[in-house]
């Protein structure tokens, strides 16, 4: 299968080919979108509700073990972040096929982009890290690189390329157009 060469779009254009890959395929994105958070979300709010005892006033929480509920908290918020990755990788997969006129089941989908996850994750890590020490050395640059490397997601997905290269082809889809894609 040959990738799609990705190309900078006008606004209009951006909107139509939204419309055109995400109208038809709602229900499936919509169940690919449920799939994995809904149940860390269910196990995240009952866990809660087993353990929470009281929340006063101020909106402070009290439990009956706090070491073992902050535990299973972290734990679940690490897990929510992993869901969210995966969620958003078989987004990007089923929208990306569908950019190619491949139209996929969401198993097929799930399928190919489990195939990648863990360069997938990596590139997120990355991207993340890269974000966060711009806004660390000032707000503009994080803001900047934010911007800057909105399309090394899909890049990865419609290109097949790796982390590193993603990224580059981000910085070149979007030179020149930043203001356009902030805005």
């Amino acid at each position: 299968m040959s990738s799609p060469t990705l190309e900078p779009l006008g606004i209009g254009e951006q909107l139509d080919a939204g419309f055109r890959l995400w109208g038809p395929r709602f229900g499936r994105l919509f169940v690919i979108s449920l799939a994995i958070t809904l149940p860390v979300a269910i196990v995240s709010f009952v866990w809660q509700v087993i353990n929470i005892v009281e929340v006063d006033s101020r909106g402070l929480v009290y439990v009956d073990d706090p070491d073992t509920y902050n535990a299973v908290m972290a734990t679940l918020g690490i897990v929510s972040l992993v869901a969210s990755v995966i969620t958003v990788g078989a987004l990007l997969v089923m929208v990306t096929r569908a950019y190619e006129g491949i139209d996929r089941s969401v198993g097929d989908v799930f399928r190919e982009s489990m195939r990648r996850m863990l360069p997938f994750l990596g590139l997120t890590i990355l991207v993340g890290l890269l974000v966060l020490a711009g806004l660390v050395v000032l707000i503009v640059p994080g803001f900047v690189l934010a911007v800057s490397l909105s399309l090394a997601f899909p890049a990865f997905w419609a290109e097949g390329t790796g982390a590193a290269p993603s990224i580059g082809r981000s910085w070149q889809l979007i030179r020149g157009r930043r203001w356009h894609v902030f805005g």
